[in-house]
């Protein structure tokens, strides 16, 4: 079955289907060990998120629906990057969330949102933005981005 976004509902309805999609994800070969932190509110689109990027061999540490309790997760585990909703249930948002978090931790931010407004842009750009997509997201974008940034952060490392 291939997973979408329309078609999660119904999947996430479905636990034996879940959990079947869930265990063959985790009997691919992982090849890429970025570990990545989602900050989400919608469930749907975290799970979503969390599903196709361990399919693609990507790590998720960490999926959270506030910025209190990621910036709290933070603390004791360093991701290698965070895709950041910022509209964010809880008392702060992603902005808030991203400016605390980069106050401790060097991390890049791929920031999500449902608005496409300018003065929000610019102040994702202080801390540490590597990209600001509008939803819905296809997953080919964000794929592209995860792609180029984990390229160069390899490429670096190995430096």
């Amino acid at each position: 079955m291939i997973l979408s976004y329309e078609n999660l509902k119904e999947i996430a309805s479905n636990p034996k289907q879940l959990r079947k999609i869930r265990t063959n994800r985790k009997e691919k070969n992982m090849n890429r060990k970025l570990k990545i932190l989602i900050v989400e509110d919608e469930v749907l689109i975290s799970t979503w998120l969390e599903i196709q990027l361990e399919d693609e061999g990507y790590i998720v540490c960490g999926n959270f629906t506030t910025g209190e309790e990621a910036v709290e997760f933070v603390q004791d585990t360093i991701p290698d990057m965070i895709l950041m909703d910022i509209h964010l249930v809880g008392k702060i948002d992603g902005i808030e969330t991203a400016k605390k978090i980069t106050d401790k931790a060097n991390i890049p931010i791929i920031y999500m949102t449902g608005y496409d407004e300018p003065e929000i842009k610019k102040l994702t750009q202080e801390f540490n933005s590597i990209a600001y997509l509008v939803k819905p997201i296809e997953f080919g974008t964000l794929y592209k981005y995860l792609n180029n940034y984990y390229n160069f952060y390899f490429k670096n490392r190995m430096i």
